[in-house]
């Protein structure tokens, strides 16, 4: 049930969210062709059957879903999320495109023999578990080029890994960041809002994504999907 805070922030978003008062065409391609296509892919029937792990932390379907058509629409060759959870948003992640790397961490080993065995089954995935920031850092300073498209998802190093991965974001990095509407995240979103390094940021009431090309005029969009 839709609490009334939620209820009140649909309102106050829906008109823009439909696009109107939207000047950026990037933002209002996003908008018609992303956060409202409604278009029944082939593999959503398949993806909503997924047996995961329903102990471990999970993203919804509709968040998946928005996931799903943010890697179909962008394309990104290489996918880094962190805080794997139940597994089945990095499967999501690669049924939109056949990516040549997709690496999910885990900051927990809680069910890694499962976890691993359920996405053994996904060869485009790469799981780590037990993760640290010293880890992730190490992986970045290896890596020449940005990461394209960054999940920060169910993890409590979200701060630390996300100053990291500014270091290493190019104009073409998406970073999506889950659950931005807990009050703990809240007030860092708003930093991230008003950041010079970022471009334009969209909040989504429960889904922060934050774009770095900055071609585009920087501006804090507050949309629903």
């Amino acid at each position: 049930m839709y609490s009334l805070r939620k209820i009140l922030v649909f309102i106050c978003r829906a008109r823009q969210s439909l696009g109107f008062g939207v000047h950026s065409p990037f933002m209002y391609q996003l908008i018609v062709d992303v956060f409202y296509e409604r278009l029944p892919f082939y593999s959503y029937d398949y993806l909503k059957r997924l047996e995961v792990i329903k102990e471990l932390p999970s993203c919804s379907v509709k968040v998946n879903k928005l996931l799903f058509r943010l890697v179909n629409y962008f394309k990104p060759s290489t996918i880094i999320e962190l805080g794997t959870g139940n597994g089945a948003s990095a499967v999501w992640m690669s049924y939109a495109k056949k990516c040549d790397s997709i690496v999910t961490f885990s900051d927990t080993n809680l069910y890694e023999d499962r976890i691993r065995a359920f996405l053994s089954n996904y060869p485009a995935i790469k799981y780590v578990s037990s993760f640290s920031v010293e880890k992730i850092k190490c992986l970045l300073d290896k890596k020449d080029n940005c990461w394209d498209f960054v999940h920060i998802a169910h993890t409590d190093k979200y701060k630390e890994i996300f100053e990291l991965l500014l270091g290493k974001a190019g104009p073409d990095t998406i970073v999506v960041i889950e659950n931005i509407s807990n009050p703990a995240k809240r007030n860092w979103w708003k930093e991230i809002e008003s950041d010079a390094r970022m471009g334009i940021t969209v909040d989504l009431y429960d889904v922060g994504i934050v774009f770095f090309d900055k071609r585009h005029t920087k501006r804090a969009f507050k949309l629903i999907f």
